[in-house]
């Protein structure tokens, strides 16, 4: 019997999964246009966002995620703080996300974006500790990298160009890292 890996593919949405206009996104093809409300807000607190996602982008991850079963894609955003919008973009985008995290914690007030990236960044070590690998793509995960990187061998860190979204070399990445994670697993699995 072989052991089974577990990787958790931790996902931004907004400049990770999505690029800020047609003409920025890495893919060719179709880039679709979603507008996505958020519905968590009352009166003029609702807001609506309109998201760009390259068609050819999510055939690709459905094919990475269809190939790799030991792979579990959670949401990593801010907008967890919007789980009904965030239900109706991953529904949406047909990307079979398999765990509903909601790891915004309501005493937790963000004061900028780089608290956001601090939040983020200790969710990722958290659920890091619980995995054999972790690939964690935000547009910002840049400025905790280094945090991150105590992950060691465990993780990688994939940080889109500005606006861009993931790009094809994005995916490439997370291939080898996958490979390189069940290949060290399953040399430590005993024979059949």
């Amino acid at each position: 019997m072989t052991a089974t890996a577990s990787i958790k593919l931790l996902l931004d949405a907004d400049d990770t999964l999505t690029c800020v206009a047609p003409e920025y996104s890495p893919w060719p093809g179709e880039v679709r246009t979603l507008r996505i409300v958020d519905i968590s807000g009352r009166g003029p607190f609702r807001r609506q966002y309109e998201l760009y996602v390259a068609e050819e982008l999510l055939i690709v991850l459905r094919a990475f995620l269809a190939g790799h079963p030991e792979v579990e894609l959670q949401w990593r955003t801010t907008w967890s703080q919007s789980p009904i919008m965030l239900r109706d973009l991953a529904n949406r985008l047909r990307l079979g996300i398999k765990a509903w995290r909601h790891d915004f914690r309501g005493d937790y007030l963000a004061q900028d974006e780089l608290e956001w990236s601090r939040w983020k960044a200790e969710t990722v070590l958290k659920v890091g500790a619980e995995s054999d690998g972790i690939i964690w793509a935000y547009d910002q995960s840049f400025r905790y990298k280094d945090g991150v990187e105590e992950l060691g061998g465990k993780g990688l860190v994939l940080a889109p160009g500005a606006g861009n979204g993931l790009a094809p070399d994005d995916v490439d990445q997370m291939h080898v890292f996958v490979a390189g994670v069940t290949d060290e697993r399953c040399s430590s699995c005993p024979p059949m």
